[in-house]
């Protein structure tokens, strides 16, 4: 198999991961939405967002090869045939740690955006800046930073990995 192709089966399983990730988010959703303390203004955003997270995923479903080709470009012209070179290899490899990082931030950016907007009406200050709540949202941005980064960076990444490898060695 090509890196192109891993990286169809990986966007797909991604995908998998992601929408079950988000169906688990479902139920709290709905309790916050439909709870005494919630604002009626921020029903529709709160279920606009959880509707774009299950379009994300089944176009990750749907259109694996597009987005493959848009990670890896190179991939697209491969032959089966052909070895990939090493540094494909750590590229792919790289993009896939940036999915999985992604695919496990982004239901919780999505569920501090409905918690803030359910809140917001009556949201205490000692809540805002509780430890845990600092702590888990400074968390949850920082994964989703990585794993953006790790996405669209991969190929920074692998050449700045091929210039530690060979680091002090004459070429």
């Amino acid at each position: 198999m090509t890196p192109h192709q891993i990286l169809i089966v990986a966007l797909r399983i991604a995908a998998v991961l992601w929408f079950l990730h988000a169906i688990s988010h479902v139920a709290g959703s709905a309790m916050e939405i439909a709870g005494p303390n919630s604002d009626p203004r921020f029903t529709s955003i709160v279920l606009s967002l959880a509707s774009l997270e299950l379009i994300a995923c089944i176009f990750m479903w749907v259109f694996p090869a597009t987005i493959a080709a848009w990670l890896l470009p190179s991939g697209a012209t491969q032959s089966a045939v052909l070895t990939p070179e090493l540094s494909e290899w750590q590229t792919m490899g790289i993009i896939l740690v940036g999915l999985l990082v992604l695919s496990d931030s982004i239901p919780g950016v999505v569920y501090w955006v409905a918690d803030f907007l359910t809140r917001l009406s009556d949201l205490p200050t000692e809540y805002l800046f509780s430890s845990y709540v600092v702590a888990s949202l400074a968390s949850t941005i920082a994964n989703l930073i990585i794993g953006l980064w790790l996405l669209l960076g991969a190929q920074g990444f692998v050449i700045a990995l091929f210039r530690f490898r060979t680091a002090g060695l004459r070429p």
